[in-house]
């Protein structure tokens, strides 16, 4: 038979599903989990090989993450227990925008030194009449970090491509309702 369009076979390293239980720890009324799951094989161009240290912090865009990583030497497939954030409080207004935002960060194990940072969802808090919008001043939200490989060049990438790896926000618990 023939192969279907848009079908890649000859991948490598070849793509693989994996299904994972979303085992979201208790949280207070006043916290959010995070874990994450490296699915990138590779981190050219800016590192080829190797395993990761993941940040979650609160220091401003470009500076060098300090202390412990959140989750340490994490390697391609891992996925990693959730661990436990305080929800920032938002600046009050018509659009509530995080006091301190929450950023992910990854380094080469051993290394301080970034090479890449995404912002996590700040989300909105809801109110009497409206939902709240998960995210990292949202308590209750629960999220899966996930690190991507750059896009291959020449494929079907939608743009903007990826030149670089990133990390990708997925909801995995919704904050309770507040609005009937």
């Amino acid at each position: 038979a023939p192969t279907p369009p848009g079908t890649c076979t000859a991948a490598s390293p070849h793509v693989n599903a994996r299904i994972t239980l979303d085992s979201v720890p208790a949280m207070s009324a006043t916290q959010y989990a995070i874990r994450v799951i490296n699915l990138a094989p590779t981190t050219a161009p800016t590192i080829a090989v190797g395993n990761l240290d993941v940040w979650i912090d609160t220091l401003a865009a470009a500076a060098n993450p300090a202390g412990s990583p959140t989750f340490g030497n994490v390697a391609f497939g891992d996925v990693r227990n959730y661990s436990l954030f305080t929800a920032r409080p938002a600046v009050g207004g018509a659009a509530p925008v995080p006091a301190l935002a929450y950023r992910g960060v990854i380094a080469a194990t051993a290394t301080t030194t970034p090479f890449v940072q995404v912002a996590a969802p700040a989300g909105t808090v809801g109110n009497a009449t409206t939902q709240p919008i998960p995210g990292v001043i949202v308590a209750g939200t629960a999220f899966t970090a996930l690190i991507v490989p750059p896009s291959v060049a020449g494929s079907k990438a939608e743009p903007p491509a990826l030149p670089t790896p990133s990390v990708l926000y997925m909801i995995d618990q919704l904050p309770p309702r507040t609005a009937p």
